[in-house]
């Protein structure tokens, strides 16, 4: 029995997994109007956290590493992108999905923002929230 924490934009905090990753989609990417720093900064939290990062389209690759690493429970964080929930939807008859939601409340946010500086800008307050030391 193997599991896989597959982390996405709204939710990039590493979570207990046999193995972890991300799925650099940049046709999905693109479609989002995701500028460049925003992706490095995506990469750079992957780098940081010792993630894999696969290339190519979200639903092949997911598809892929769940039949190669004979997945059997998907661990992720709470989305509203249409894609993810879509693959959740339709994972969640084939595998045991266990979705975490966030503290921080990333995932309500509109993240459509273009410019690095712009996404920082507003999700400023919210990182400015106390959290308990056990975080």
């Amino acid at each position: 029995m193997s599991s896989m924490n597959l982390l996405h934009p709204e939710g990039m905090k590493r979570q207990s997994a046999d193995i972890c990753v991300f799925i650099c989609d940049e046709a999905y990417f693109k479609s989002l109007n995701y500028g460049k720093h925003k992706l490095k900064c995506l990469l750079d939290l992957c780098f940081d956290q010792d993630v894999a990062v696969f290339v190519g389209k979200t639903e092949e690759v997911l598809n892929e590493l769940v039949r190669q690493y004979a997945v059997q429970t998907l661990i992720t964080q709470t989305t509203y992108f249409p894609l993810y929930q879509g693959l959740f939807e339709t994972l969640q008859d084939t595998l045991d999905l266990q979705v975490i939601e966030d503290p921080l409340k990333m995932s309500s946010l509109k993240l459509t923002k273009p410019s690095y500086f712009s996404f920082f800008a507003s999700i400023e307050d919210q990182l400015k929230v106390p959290r308990n030391a056990h975080d």
